[in-house]
């Protein structure tokens, strides 16, 4: 059994989401890894992206991770999209594609429209962070599925917390608002606050965004590649739309 932290603000909605944990006991000894590392060979991630699949009774090839740049590229999948692509956040609005980006310490962001139906995830460092990359996937879904901000309910993943994340002066001058200073002089990113500020400030509704306090660097049952170096494993942040009944498409006509 796969151990996944699911947010709780998609409860009754039709989609299914969450983050993969690292799953040490079940897959010793180092956990369950969705991407290559150090310490995961690519024939042990392909297992446990098939494991991921097979929790949810996906085919493996439904699911779709892009090569993280640590940019503001937003790619649309659809059922028949390529699998090998660049991007930092994707969109979508098919039932049968299942979108994940991979995890050591940044913020996983998922949103959905459940007026729509359609969903996104972006995968937010300090880098995408200042891209303002959960915005502008909004803002393509916006464009191109005709989503309003007013609607969207977003969820924040675990990832290296305010109290963990320390950064340089040059990159906390870049976030004035969410760094904290310790008597050392050392700088920290709360790169949740920063998000959830970004997003509050384009329209999003207060309520309408969870955010997980839970911190990738001092939590173990976390991967975390500030905590473990070329060691740690990658998890996954996903999102997935599952079919609508026939009554509530009708209502979005």
């Amino acid at each position: 059994m796969i151990e996944i932290i699911v947010p709780g603000i998609y409860r009754h909605d039709n989609i299914v989401s969450g983050l993969t944990l690292r799953n040490q006991a079940a897959y010793p000894p180092n956990g369950l890894s969705v991407s290559a590392t150090l310490s995961f060979p690519e024939e042990v991630c392909l297992h446990h992206r098939h494991d991921v699949c097979a929790h949810y009774a996906i085919p493996p090839d439904s699911l779709y991770i892009p090569q993280q740049v640590h940019g503001d590229t937003v790619i649309e999948i659809t059922d028949t999209s390529p699998p090998l692509f660049e991007a930092d956040a994707m969109m979508t609005c098919s039932t049968n594609v299942m979108l994940m980006v991979k995890l050591a310490d940044c913020c996983g962001i998922v949103c959905y429209d459940p007026v729509r139906h359609v969903c996104g995830v972006a995968h937010a460092g300090w880098r995408g962070t200042e891209k303002n990359i959960a915005v502008r996937m909004i803002e393509q879904m916006q464009m191109r599925y005709g989503s309003s901000f007013a609607d969207m309910r977003i969820w924040l993943s675990p990832c290296a917390s305010g109290k963990a994340y320390e950064v340089g002066a040059e990159v906390a001058e870049r976030f004035p608002m969410s760094i904290t200073r310790d008597d050392k002089g050392r700088y920290f990113l709360d790169i949740r606050k920063e998000n959830r500020q970004r997003l509050l400030s384009a329209g999003i509704i207060h309520d309408h965004i969870e955010s997980s306090e839970e911190c990738t660097i001092t939590d173990r049952r976390f991967h975390s590649y500030r905590r473990d170096k070329d060691k740690a494993g990658r998890m996954g942040c996903f999102v997935k739309l599952e079919p609508e009944s026939r009554d509530n498409a009708e209502n979005h006509d």
